[in-house]
């Protein structure tokens, strides 16, 4: 199964991990241009340098298309890639799609989301149903123990 980066270039999941120098984290989220997933975005753009230095390369997931994704780097100023898995192929993989409601109209939607993944694309740390802000402080006070688990 191919992924379609935000670059326009096609590569298997894989091939996007083993570019890691220690592991990926993969974070899937509902669509981008909405608050609450540029805040996410946002954060990890803020903290991309504390990844970085941890081996760690960020890559998002949501069901948009590439051009979308293109605005959406373009606008926010993210400094990696995101996937285009408008067949929702990944995230039926890694089980995020659930039943949402809003304002009483029901849809299939992706559940927030965060994988660590080693070079060979195996789950190392999963975190489901998240909620922004305490995740993202606790991806950043447990960084270390997170790489080093993998490791």
């Amino acid at each position: 199964m191919f992924c379609k980066m935000s670059d326009g270039s096609e590569k298997t999941l894989l091939d996007v991990c083993q570019k890691a120098d220690n592991a990926t984290l993969l974070y899937f989220y509902p669509k981008d241009m909405t608050s609450g997933c540029t805040k996410q975005a946002e954060f990890f753009r803020d903290h991309y340098k504390t990844f970085v230095d941890a081996g760690i390369q960020i890559v998002g997931v949501s069901r948009d298309p590439v051009a979308r994704h293109q605005k959406f780097i373009a606008k926010h100023e993210l400094p990696f890639q995101l996937i285009a898995d408008v067949d929702s192929m990944l995230c039926e993989q890694f089980g995020v799609l659930a039943e949402k409601s809003m304002y009483g109209k029901k849809y299939i939607g992706i559940v927030r989301s965060t994988f660590l993944l080693n070079h060979d694309s195996n789950i190392v740390s999963e975190w489901r149903n998240v909620k922004i802000n305490e995740h993202m402080n606790d991806l950043i006070d447990n960084l270390s123990r997170y790489v080093n688990a993998e490791g």
